[in-house]
């Protein structure tokens, strides 16, 4: 099995794309294994040697850029460089990085190329984000300058770039061939799917109105769904796929003398409603950190997980004395009892301040990994008929160099813990 996932991981998520590799699994799994060791399914958490830097995924080459950050010796702050610095690595070559951010990735309704970002130090509890952030590629760089350079928390929009731009940021369009392709084809199929609810026309591009009210579904949710309203098109991660349509990149990173910070990156769902704002610029949900208590990193369906804040409920979970994994299976546990139809899928990590890590995950071998592997003729015959867990990538003073994969079993094979009567 430690082979299996070594190659997956080197088929999705490697600077290399799949078609790239003409090679068999055995030889995949060893041109992997100088840079990664694979943890199978842990049962409780991590200890890591500081300092440490984690990343929601298993993206070798951003995490490694954020570890050669943090033990930059000549920094006041490695511990927030490498924050930025693994955003920065997904933000300039989003094809390592599923797409997830950066030029060519994800266009909204109208055709542009948007990113969200958020970076938070923990000694001071500062935090800076961008929302909706046009013709600026690095999202993450334009989040700590309105953190270190305004006594705000978030800017959005043609603000935000043109504020990006005043702080030495260059411009450049987001849109390449890539992106723009991905989209005409989306428009010449009618628009559809997309995320619109209750409107018309049901079955062409906009504009859009909303239904008449006796036209709308009930308000009462149904046990399991991605919410209570009739949806236009079934809006789930599988109709968009799962290489097309990636995740929030989160991260963060423990100095040697324990200070620590937390970031989160995106360009967020294809084709969403322009002007749609994600979880990665909201501090609490795709990621936080409090340096008298640890941090968090999430991804997966941001529009839930901004109801819930599940980076922040781990980590208070943690000051409660909770270990980080367990904080981590509490926060989800909140979501998917009440979210845990298609579309639903989440997986983050939560660390304490002295380095015990773990993760919790729900819903991508149903809906992502498991058919985005069948689906593909280029994977070998033994991984198109597997199911492959969520995994969050660490490196640490003892991995000796290496970035270390850890596999996260779904939620739902995870017995519920017994909770204590109460009074």
């Amino acid at each position: 099995m430690q082979r299996q996932a070594a190659a997956l991981l080197l088929l999705l998520l490697t600077a290399k794309t799949a078609a790239a590799w003409d090679m068999s699994m055995t030889s995949l799994a060893d041109k992997l294994g100088d840079a990664i060791e694979v943890k199978g399914i842990q049962q409780g958490s991590i200890q890591s040697k500081l300092p440490l830097v984690l990343n929601v995924w298993p993206f070798v080459n951003a995490t490694m850029a954020g570890w050669a950050a943090l033990n930059n010796a000549s920094s006041s702050a490695p511990w927030l460089d490498a924050v930025e610095r693994v955003g920065n690595h997904c933000e300039d070559f989003p094809a390592e990085c599923g797409w997830s951010v950066g030029r060519g990735s994800n266009a909204d309704e109208s055709g542009d190329v948007t990113l969200d970002a958020m970076i938070m130090r923990g000694d001071s509890m500062d935090a800076g984000a961008v929302a909706y952030l046009k013709d600026v590629r690095n999202a993450i760089s334009a989040a700590r300058l309105v953190m270190e350079h305004t006594q705000h928390t978030i800017l959005a929009g043609a603000a935000a770039t043109r504020f990006a731009q005043q702080m030495g940021l260059p411009l450049q369009t987001l849109n390449t061939e890539r992106s723009t392709h991905a989209w005409q084809q989306r428009v010449a199929a009618n628009c559809t799917p997309n995320w619109r609810v209750d409107v018309e026309p049901a079955d062409s591009c906009g504009p859009y109105t909303p239904l008449p009210p006796s036209s709308n579904a009930t308000d009462e949710a149904p046990a399991g769904g991605i919410g209570g309203r009739r949806l236009l098109a079934a809006s789930t991660k599988s109709h968009h796929g799962f290489m097309g349509s990636h995740d929030t990149v989160s991260m963060a990173a423990i100095g040697a003398d324990g200070k620590m910070a937390a970031g989160s990156t995106t360009n967020g769902w294809f084709f969403k409603v322009p002007g749609r704002t994600g979880d990665s610029s909201v501090p609490g949900a795709a990621a936080y950190v409090d340096g008298e208590v640890g941090a968090c990193g999430c991804t997966g369906q941001g529009d839930i997980n901004l109801r819930f804040l599940m980076c922040y409920q781990a980590v208070e979970f943690m000051r409660q004395q909770m270990d980080p994994k367990l904080a981590a299976e509490a926060a989800l546990r909140r979501v998917v009892r009440r979210y845990s139809g298609a579309g639903a899928t989440f997986g983050l990590f939560a660390v304490n301040a002295t380095g015990y890590h773990g993760g919790a995950a729900f819903g991508w071998e149903r809906d992502n990994m498991t058919r985005w592997m069948a689906g593909n003729p280029q994977a070998p015959e033994q991984l198109r008929q597997a199911a492959f867990p969520w995994a969050y990538a660490y490196q640490d003073a003892s991995t000796g160099g290496k970035v270390v994969w850890v596999e996260v079993e779904d939620l739902s094979r995870i017995p519920e813990p017994q909770q204590p009567r109460r009074r």
